[in-house]
């Protein structure tokens, strides 16, 4: 590869990029990575985003499709003795109240009732904004408040000449979520930038550039950024207080939105396992997809370290246990056993380790548990449509994990990357500012679509 020792050559010396802008041939890129090391490889959400698409607005609302029936979170807020007909409280937290129809029938578990030894049926009723179940038996009770529990909507029920049922208005939810702007920077003194070697390189959009170590340093930290955003970023609810100074004066809010984990513990199944991710655990994987609506049966694993260590070690222990007594699979511990594929159930899972969670660097530091977790997703693609500012509403079929980049009218703030001139000769022309150097600002401007996430499963440790 051949990098040019000058640092002024013609025709090429006025642009600074990143290496994702850079048509590097193969054998160049593999060069790059030896020399400035491989951490591009454990930036795990960064390069697991599905797809990427362009988008022309700071926030966006997100409307997908709902699952056709679900079970739906109810609290019963009295006993029930006929002919008091007890006071229903839907979630809303998970959509539940979305779900409920006047004349549908909520099925109350045998467990709950006295009077019958099989499940009760309550019909559904609006009384004035407050929702109400009237039972089917005139003696059967329920002698406890029931909080929070997960029941069936079943049937409807209708007496001659009745009106007929409300029509189903949940079929699409609509999430609006925000931008969020991040910011890298890197600079070389002018008595080192007469020594730095810099490469010669043709764009992806066919100009010249320059690329040196320190822009893949900086578009390293930028990704791991991107990567640390997209698992772990909070809304901003403070925006009172949580502003940034305007250069057009005046303050502004930073732009945040919920990464994965965070949108995760509010919308899909969580499956908190104890001690052990065992074969119990993977059984119980089809009952959440059902659950969902989901029909298809192969399904990304994507786990931390020591998730992926414990599932080996108990697909040893339980292939050891159902080997009719071959010692086989006890010798497979010894030679680096490995597990990259289960099917248990009728649902294949295809196993891929999360290297970032054991980063001790990053995510993989003691004080975190990321590294017994683990994210479940359907695999396929999903119609979801994207709201923007001024009416612009597109329709594409994406996978659960989306990332967008703010790219509209001319502004392309996917990454940037822009030399601020000092008293040096790289760039040419007027100096910003009198220092004996070069700094590099990198910025990338990145709008998450996470999707149809209520048919994914977060696994936790409990």
């Amino acid at each position: 590869m051949a990098y040019k020792e000058s640092t002024s050559q013609a025709g090429w010396a006025g642009q600074l990029v990143t290496p994702w802008d850079v048509a590097l041939e193969e054998q160049d890129w593999l060069e790059l990575v030896q020399r400035y090391g491989n951490g591009f490889d454990v930036l795990n959400f960064v390069n697991m985003a599905g797809k990427t698409v362009n988008l022309g607005s700071n926030e966006i609302t997100i409307v997908e499709e709902g699952v056709r029936e679900r079970p739906v979170t109810v609290s019963v807020a009295q006993a029930l003795t006929a002919p008091i007909d007890p006071v229903l409280t839907f979630s809303s937290a998970d959509d539940s109240d979305d779900y409920v129809r006047e004349g549908m029938t909520l099925l109350i578990p045998a467990s709950y009732v006295t009077g019958q030894d099989y499940d009760l049926e309550l019909r559904v009723w609006n009384d004035a904004g407050t929702w109400k179940g009237k039972s089917f038996s005139a003696t059967a009770t329920i002698d406890t408040a029931i909080t929070t529990k997960e029941f069936l909507l079943t049937a409807s029920s209708y007496g001659e000449g009745a009106d007929g049922i409300d029509p189903m208005t949940s079929g699409f939810y609509e999430r609006t979520t925000n931008g969020r702007i991040l910011k890298e920077a890197c600079g070389i003194e002018g008595g080192r930038l007469f020594e730095q070697v810099f490469k010669a390189v043709q764009t992806k959009y066919g100009t010249q550039a320059l690329l040196s170590k320190e822009q893949i340093d900086a578009s390293f930290r930028l990704d791991s950024q991107i990567d640390a955003a997209l698992l772990t970023s909070n809304k901003n609810t403070n925006t009172s207080n949580l502003v940034t100074a305007s250069i057009a004066g005046g303050n502004n809010v930073v732009r945040s939105f919920d990464g994965l984990i965070p949108s995760m513990k509010s919308r899909a199944a969580e499956n908190q396992y104890t001690t052990n991710f065992d074969m119990d655990e993977f059984r119980a994987t089809k009952a959440y997809l059902e659950a969902a609506g989901v029909l298809n049966r192969s399904v990304s694993f994507l786990a931390g370290s020591g998730l992926i260590s414990n599932i080996e070690t108990q697909n040893i222990d339980w292939l050891k246990t159902n080997s009719s007594g071959h010692t086989f699979y006890e010798k497979m511990k010894s030679v680096g056993f490995f597990a990259e594929q289960v099917y248990i159930n009728s649902v294949m899972f295809d196993l891929m380790e999360l290297h970032s969670f054991a980063n001790i660097n990053k995510f993989g530091g003691s004080e975190y548990s990321y590294s017994d977790m683990g994210f479940i997703f359907p695999k396929g693609e999903r119609n979801v449509t994207v709201m923007q500012a001024g009416g612009v509403n597109e329709t594409m079929k994406l996978p659960h994990l989306t990332l967008g980049y703010a790219n509209n009218q001319g502004e392309n703030r996917t990454r940037v990357v822009n030399a601020v001139k000092g008293n040096t000769d790289i760039i040419g022309g007027n100096a910003a500012n009198s220092f004996d150097g070069l700094k590099f600002d990198f910025m990338s401007h990145i709008i998450p679509i996470f999707n149809y996430l209520e048919q994914t499963i977060l696994v936790t440790p409990a």
